[in-house]
C-alpha cells in the first residue's frame, strides 16, 4: 500500500535534522495520520515508524500523549483479538507488541511532566 510506504519513508526522512525542523510544526497532523493508518493496517513496520517519530520529537510529545496512548491501547486490544489462523504472517501479533513498546516510549517521553502521569 502506498500510504504504508509513505509513512515508513517519512520516518526515515525525520531522522534528518533539517527535515525534523521542517516537519515539527505539522507533528499533530503527522501523529493523527499515523494513528488513523494504524487503525486500518496491521503492520509492525508502521508501529516502529511511529516509535521513531516519538523518539525524535520526544520533547514535543506531552500535548499528544493521552490521545496517542488511548489510540495505542485500542489498537492493541483489536490486534490481540485477531485469529492466529487468519494472520498467517503473525503481523498482528508483532504489531500488538509494537503498540506496547510505543506506549512505553510515550510514557518515557513525558515522564518529567508529572501532571500528565496523575
Amino acid at each position: 500500500p502506498v500510504r504504508l510506504s509513505a509513512a515508513t519513508a517519512l520516518c526515515q526522512l525525520i531522522k534528518n535534522p533539517t527535515a525534523e525542523n521542517f516537519l515539527k510544526p505539522a507533528l499533530k497532523s503527522i501523529l493523527e495520520s499515523y494513528l488513523k493508518l494504524m487503525s486500518e493496517i496491521d503492520s509492525e513496520e508502521l508501529v516502529k515508524s511511529l516509535e521513531t517519530i516519538m523518539t525524535v520529537f520526544s520533547d514535543s510529545m506531552a500535548p499528544y500523549a493521552l490521545q496517542i496512548i488511548e489510540q495505542l491501547v485500542q489498537q492493541y486490544q483489536r490486534l490481540i483479538q485477531v485469529d492466529m489462523d487468519e494472520d498467517e504472517t503473525g503481523e498482528s501479533a508483532l504489531a500488538a507488541v509494537g503498540c506496547v513498546t510505543a506506549i512505553r516510549r510515550v510514557l518515557d517521553a513525558v515522564k518529567s511532566e508529572q501532571s500528565l502521569l496523575l
